[in-house]
């Protein structure tokens, strides 16, 4: 498999999941008309040379102005630090975001706490004290030539998660804030480990949904066309796992099996993934499935703690 793919003459993606499955997360790369550069999630610590020398082929590796994550965690932005070093390009982050770049020593602990080994592959983003930092606000606009993004808060997955449309081409970055994308089999997937967060999460996709994409460029794995289609379906499928689960008692739900056989009763692409999915990817997907169930189960939890 390459390390990279054009999509259009201005978009290209580089994958950058660790191997055996490089294309399980996507960084994209976004040319001006003068052939200035942008980043859109650079991935784990590890892929900042893999990116590089994506650049380097491409003749960009000077060109590269912003570095944009959707949010901190580990297989987002654990190389911006180190590519930002490599190139100069100043890091663009949601104000609560800046910290966890200068010193990234609670998400990387926390990351170690919940995924284990995996975080141990993705490896600790560099310390940002000394790189440009920049904030993104909300329904801000950055520029970079005929480049027009406007950045949108979308709290939810996480507190400081972004999301950003590039405006002329009405394509929406969604990083977490909209599901897990599996091509292969057109299901998405919620990505929701904790601490997640319902209602914010509900009001984030609405949020997203106004901007009427057409395309969703999902940060694992793909792009899907009829955005606005994809992120309603989204929204009711985020509507029905919640459903599900708010009724069940403390027993139920500590049994992941029989929630997930229950869910899919009444959520297609769950029951889809469940029927289909096989091979090393499987894995992969299971393992964001068995995360976004527990973060969802605590958040229900929470919720019923407070009524």
């Amino acid at each position: 498999m390459s390390l990279y793919r054009k999509l259009d003459n201005d978009f290209y993606v580089i994958y950058t999941g660790p191997e055996p499955v490089k294309d399980h997360i996507n960084t994209y790369l976004l040319l001006s008309s003068k052939r200035k550069a942008l980043i859109i999630d650079p991935g784990p610590r590890n892929s900042a040379e893999r990116i590089y020398g994506v650049l380097r082929e491409l003749g960009l590796e000077k060109a590269l102005e912003f570095i944009i994550v959707t949010h901190v965690h580990l297989d987002h932005a654990g190389a911006a630090t180190k590519l930002s070093r490599l190139t100069g390009a100043a890091i663009v982050v949601h104000p609560k975001g800046v910290p966890h770049i200068r010193d990234p020593t609670n998400i990387w602990e926390a990351a170690r706490r919940l995924q284990g080994e995996v975080a141990e592959i993705y490896g600790r983003p560099d310390n940002g004290e000394d790189v440009e930092i920049l904030e993104a606000q909300d329904l801000q606009n950055l520029s970079l030539d005929d480049i027009e993004l406007r950045f949108l808060h979308t709290p939810g997955h996480a507190s400081h998660h972004i999301v950003i449309n590039w405006l002329s081409k009405s394509i929406l970055f969604t990083g977490d804030a909209a599901g897990t994308y599996i091509p292969e089999l057109d299901v998405i997937l919620p990505g929701t480990p904790p601490p997640f967060r319902y209602e914010p999460y509900m009001e984030s996709l609405k949020k997203m949904i106004e901007e009427s994409p057409k395309i969703i460029a999902y940060a694992h794995r793909g792009v899907r066309s009829n955005g606005v289609e994809a992120l309603v379906l989204h929204y009711r499928q985020m509507e029905t796992w919640f459903k599900t689960l708010v009724p069940l008692d403390e027993k139920s739900l500590s049994d992941e099996e029989a929630l997930l056989r229950r869910i899919a009763e009444k959520d297609h692409f769950l029951k889809l993934f469940l029927e289909k999915c096989s091979g090393i990817d499987c894995l992969s997907y299971k393992a964001i499935l068995t995360l976004s169930l527990v973060g969802i189960i605590d958040e229900v939890k929470r919720v019923k703690a407070l009524q």
